[in-house]
């Protein structure tokens, strides 16, 4: 593989790292919001419907697990992929 190749490769590694990040962050900063709504019974911006501030809770959960899960995924692949290119150099 050229050098502009794994040049390309690393980019796109750390472009989905940075993506991963940004999302974890936009979900941490969402559900900080519902959480003081939760705690407090009020807020700036107040959803006083219970059901549709579980749902919102709920949804918000599962896109931080998701993308933890991603994030971990990518990192792991990251790892992977450079001891796999140091290998073959080594050989």
């Amino acid at each position: 593989m050229t050098t502009s190749g794994t040049y390309g490769l690393k980019m796109t590694a750390i472009r989905e790292i940075i993506i991963d990040a940004l999302l974890i962050g936009m979900s941490s900063a969402l559900l900080w919001h519902f959480s003081n709504i939760w705690r407090y019974e009020k807020h700036f911006i107040a959803e006083p419907n219970i059901w549709i501030r579980s749902i919102e809770t709920v949804g918000l959960l599962i896109i931080l697990i998701f993308g933890i899960g991603k994030y971990i995924r990518d990192l792991r692949s990251t790892v992977s992929g450079r001891r796999k290119k140091e290998t073959e150099r080594d050989e």
